[in-house]
């Protein structure tokens, strides 16, 4: 049985390769490698816990959304080291939008106020570009 199963896969693969079938890709918003990079590098300059980072990153994807749109995103997690994070999208044009998303923490957090602020527009299936993003954070 184990052979039979072997042999079914390695025919499966050599069908596929002589197809030359990709693979496949999850359509999520997301933003582009460099734009996400920047806002990383960005946050991680100011002393922004790396823990939280990710979840800016997730509510500015989120509020983005597919498509250029009046949107927003909220993410309140339980845990003291993930930070409260509310995005919101403006449509600009069919192509772009603003953002302004603030990233709060809970009580006895490390976390500052945090504001991130640019227009993204779409490059791709729902993938996102920034020239302009700037990250501010509250003085303490």
């Amino acid at each position: 049985m184990t052979t039979r199963f072997f042999n079914s896969a390695l025919v499966c693969f050599a069908v596929l390769v002589s197809f030359q079938v990709k693979a496949v890709t999850l359509l999520t918003p997301r933003l582009e490698n460099s734009t996400r990079l920047s806002l990383l590098a960005k946050l991680a300059k100011i002393g922004f816990p790396e823990a939280g980072q990710n979840s800016v990153v997730i509510s500015i994807s989120s509020a983005l959304g597919f498509q250029a749109s009046d949107s927003q995103d909220r993410s309140e997690l339980p845990y003291v080291h993930i930070p409260n994070v509310i995005a919101i999208s403006t449509k600009l044009s069919d192509q772009c939008a603003t953002i302004k998303a603030v990233a709060t923490g809970k009580p006895n957090s490390s976390y500052r106020t945090t504001t991130v602020t640019g227009t993204y527009c779409l490059v791709g299936a729902s993938e996102w570009k920034s020239v302009d993003q700037l990250v501010n954070v509250e003085a303490q």
